[in-house]
């Protein structure tokens, strides 16, 4: 059986969230969930653009991990967690890292500099730095959700690739971002 995503829609506020439609994959329940109307900038450009404002319902499909676990279920896989960021939820934390994962800052921004560079290198590691100092006295880790609490903007990097950067002059201005050099140097070899 098909469903319209009206129909779905129209449906899924009626039922439980851990409700099944079992018809999209073969021997595995999905979900649907309706998405909070904070992340659509996020994720419907196109939707935006087609119906000229952000006022269109949207549904993700929510798919369990191989022991028919869901993201919200103990005991769901936890290599499988940030392959489906949940869209009903967090829209003050985006990163599909764990909050209280280990970040790189300075005392500076930490004592109310702006955050003005950052960097997520080919590790995974984050940098938030204010672009004043460059000495490792200065450097302190806090967790990335301090980050984004002490500057919500840096939320708009979420999805920074491995071994890329983004900077701004100043908080009024938009983020712009770039592969590090180095790690362009490496692709094209």
């Amino acid at each position: 059986m098909f469903w319209t995503a009206k129909e779905l829609f129209d449906k899924q506020p009626k039922q439980e969230l851990n409700t099944g439609y079992p018809d999209f994959l073969e021997n595995y329940n999905v979900q649907f969930l309706p998405v909070d109307k904070r992340r659509y900038s996020d994720y419907f450009g196109y939707g935006h653009w087609f119906y000229k404002s952000w006022d269109f319902p949207a549904l993700q499909i929510v798919w369990p991990d191989k022991q028919a676990f869901f993201p919200r279920d103990e005991g769901f896989n936890p290599d499988w967690k940030f392959k489906q960021p949940l869209l009903d939820r967090n829209p003050d934390f985006k990163f599909r890292e764990e909050r209280n994962v280990a970040v790189f800052t300075t005392r500076q921004v930490l004592e109310g500099l702006p955050i003005l560079r950052v960097f997520h290198d080919s590790n995974g590691d984050w940098e938030f730095l204010c672009g004043t100092t460059t000495d490792i006295s200065d450097m302190r880790v806090v967790s990335l959700e301090e980050i984004t609490k002490i500057d919500s903007s840096v939320n708009e990097l979420h999805e920074l690739n491995y071994g890329w950067s983004a900077w701004r002059e100043s908080v009024s201005d938009e983020w712009q971002r770039e592969e590090s050099e180095e790690e362009a140097e490496e692709t094209q070899a």
